[in-house]
């Protein structure tokens, strides 16, 4: 039932993703004194707090979501007007994808508890952002690829 992405270019970049999540909950997990900051305000003031646990839940939803692949092919899997399953070399960037976000959060958190600038959440959203466009791309070229040869 649980199986990892099949293609080995997802699967490489969904494990380095979720290592890296992995060692930044060890880091903060050992290396942060008190709660994690989880939430700014408009004007980038700390306002919500959590405990260290948050990181361990990131990290166990990051290692979900690496095998999410087999259900995101799926027939029913699209939302209605995307017409049918979606290809396993989507279904992976989407998957690794998923896997990246629930990393970058945590390291995003971590990295603010170390140094302190509003700029750490704002750089930590830009990547999920850029990654989150930048994988179906890829999956979509690839797939491109391999269709023409």
């Amino acid at each position: 039932m649980l199986k990892l992405i099949p293609i080995r270019f997802w699967k490489n970049i969904s494990l380095a993703l979720f290592l890296i999540g992995l060692s930044f909950t060890l880091g903060g997990t050992f290396g942060i004194k008190g709660n994690l900051v989880v939430h700014w305000s408009d004007e980038g003031v700390p306002n919500n707090y959590a405990g260290k646990w948050f990181l361990w839940v990131l990290v166990l939803l990051s290692a979900i979501s690496m095998f999410t692949c087999n259900s995101i092919t799926k027939e029913n899997a699209c939302p209605v007007g995307f017409g049918g399953p979606v290809s396993p070399e989507m279904a992976g960037a989407l998957s690794a994808g998923l896997t990246g976000i629930f990393s970058l959060v945590a390291a995003t958190l971590v990295i603010y508890s170390f140094y302190s600038e509003i700029v750490v959440p704002i750089i930590g959203t830009v990547l999920i952002i850029v990654m989150l466009i930048v994988f179906p791309l890829i999956a979509y070229l690839r797939n491109r690829r391999n269709r023409d040869k």
